[in-house]
Formats: structure tokens, C-alpha cells, sequence
């Protein structure tokens, strides 16, 4: 670019009553469209389609995006069923904390539940792995109730309350739908913003860090 000026890069929520495998096999992101809304900048020159990128997972994915050469704005299109800033998808994401809840509740011990998920890893990054997981769907639990504070009155913080709570199969999708006004203060994987700076200092520095889009950190 001329002004060598760096694009700033945003990610928004694309909505689609589309399962994962449905949006994959029916290559839905070539269909996708946009509206910048108040929250992004207009220009005389508008917002173009600016190609894709391919997520690490699901497989398959593709992630559509559009640019705004005045303002050096990129915009990345995250289907309602995709992590935000993580390559998974919300439901992988949201399954690995409840069995998770499930296997404390019989007595197992984090290592043997890590063990048991990622056998293809060492233990340390299985157990670094799964508390990431255990983290971003309690973050999201917290800060769901809090915006639903009536519907979810005295709900117990883990999935399988919040399932028959809410009356759905995942409940950080449901999230995601039910903030949408706030989406972009909701932290990630569900929301648009960044996990907190001082969970990333502590609990073994083992957390997500954000950065540019596409995103990079690997499932």
C-alpha cells in the first residue's frame, strides 16, 4: 500500500443456522455477507471481499474476509459455531469441559483426564490444553450469567446446568447468540475480545495469547 500504513484487523460474528459440516460441504463463506454496522468505519471507497483463510479445525473451514482500503481495516467473518481467536470450534471446545466436569464428579484427577483426552501429547501440554478449555467455558459461563442474571438465576456454574437451563446442546453457541449486543466485549473463544491479561500471568502461563487475523494459536 502506498501510505504503508499497517491494516488493522476485527473479527465479527457471522450468523448461520448452519451446523459445522453443513457450512464446510456447502462452502457457505462464499455466500457470506456484510455490513459494516456502527461499530467499524465507513468510506467512500466501502468495504470488498478480500479472499479467505483456511482454519487448522475444524477442517475445512474457511473464514471469509473483507477489507477497507481508506480506513486499513480487515474484517474477518466468524460463523456462529467457530472459536473466536482459537482454530476449534465451540462445541470441541465446550465437550472437553464437561467431560471434564464429568470425570471430577467420579474422582479423577485432572492429569488422568488430560492423559485420556490428548494421547498424542506429552501430559503437561494435555493438562495446559485442557485447563485453556476448562477456562474459556467457565469465563463464558460467568459472564453469560451475568448478562442473563434473570433467566439464569441460581444456576450452577458448569455445562450441564446451563444445558437444561438454557434448553440447548451447546451452550457457549447459545452464548454467543444471547450476547450479541456485547459481542465484542465478550471474551474469547465466545466473544470478539481478548482473554484477560492477568488470567495469561497466572495458572502456569499456559494460556492463549491473541494476535493478528488470521488467528494463529493452534488447537
Amino acid at each position: 500500500m502506498a501510505s504503508g500504513r499497517a491494516s488493522n484487523a476485527v473479527q465479527v460474528r457471522l450468523t448461520t443456522e448452519l451446523m459445522c459440516e453443513e457450512h464446510i460441504s456447502q462452502k457457505a463463506w462464499r455466500n457470506a455477507s456484510f455490513w459494516p454496522g456502527p461499530l467499524l468505519p465507513a468510506s467512500r471507497g466501502g468495504w470488498r471481499r478480500h479472499g479467505t483463510y483456511e482454519r487448522k479445525r475444524p477442517a475445512g473451514l474457511r473464514i471469509g474476509r473483507w477489507y477497507n482500503r481508506d480506513q486499513h481495516v480487515t474484517v474477518s467473518l466468524i460463523p456462529d459455531f467457530a472459536a473466536a481467536r482459537v482454530s476449534s470450534s465451540l462445541a470441541e471446545i465446550e465437550d472437553v469441559a464437561m467431560e471434564v466436569e464429568r470425570a471430577r464428579a467420579r474422582g479423577m484427577s485432572v492429569e488422568r483426564i488430560a492423559g485420556a483426552l490428548r494421547r498424542d501429547i506429552e501430559l503437561p501440554g494435555a493438562m495446559r490444553w485442557v485447563r485453556r478449555r476448562v477456562h474459556w467455558v467457565d469465563v463464558a459461563l460467568r459472564t453469560l450469567k451475568g448478562l442473563a442474571a434473570d433467566k439464569l438465576a441460581g444456576c450452577a456454574l458448569i455445562v450441564e446446568a446451563f444445558r437444561l437451563r438454557l434448553g440447548t446442546g451447546c451452550v457457549v453457541v447459545r452464548a454467543r447468540e444471547m450476547a450479541a449486543g456485547n459481542i465484542a466485549r465478550f471474551p474469547a473463544p465466545v466473544g470478539f475480545a481478548p482473554l484477560s491479561k492477568n488470567y495469561q500471568r497466572r495458572r502456569d502461563r499456559a494460556q492463549h495469547e491473541t494476535g493478528p487475523d488470521p488467528p494463529t494459536t493452534p488447537s
